[in-house]
C-alpha cells in the first residue's frame, strides 16, 4: 500500500489481503504515538528528494496515502536531527523486541 514498487510477491500479498491491510492502516490513525512517529518520519524522509534535486512528485504519494488513512498529523515544523533522532530512538526502544 505504501511501497512505491512492490515486487511480485509483495503485490500478490497485497492483492490477496487489501481489505485487511486498509482496515489496519485506518486503525493506525487511532494511535496518536504511531501517528506522531510516522508523521515525523515522513517529514524527515520528504526532505531527501529535494536534497537530491528530484521533483515533489517523488514524495507526495506517500504523504497523500498517510492523509487518506488519517495517519498524517497536519501542520507542524520540518523534522530536524535534534528532534527526529531522539524521538525515533525512544519509539524504537519502547517497542517489544
Amino acid at each position: 500500500m505504501l511501497s512505491d514498487h512492490p515486487n511480485e510477491q509483495g503485490q500478490e500479498f497485497f492483492d490477496r489481503n487489501c481489505p485487511l491491510i486498509e482496515q489496519e492502516l485506518f486503525a493506525l490513525g487511532k494511535d496518536m504515538e504511531i501517528r506522531r512517529v510516522l508523521t515525523e518520519t515522513i517529514r524527515a524522509w520528504s526532505l531527501v528528494p529535494f536534497i537530491r534535486g528530484r521533483p515533489a512528485e517523488t514524495w507526495l504519494d506517500p504523504v497523500e496515502k498517510l492523509q487518506h488513512f488519517g495517519i498524517l498529523i497536519p501542520g507542524g515544523a520540518a523534522a530536524s536531527e535534534e528532534t527526529f533522532f531522539p524521538m525515533a530512538a525512544e519509539f524504537y526502544d519502547s517497542r517489544p523486541q
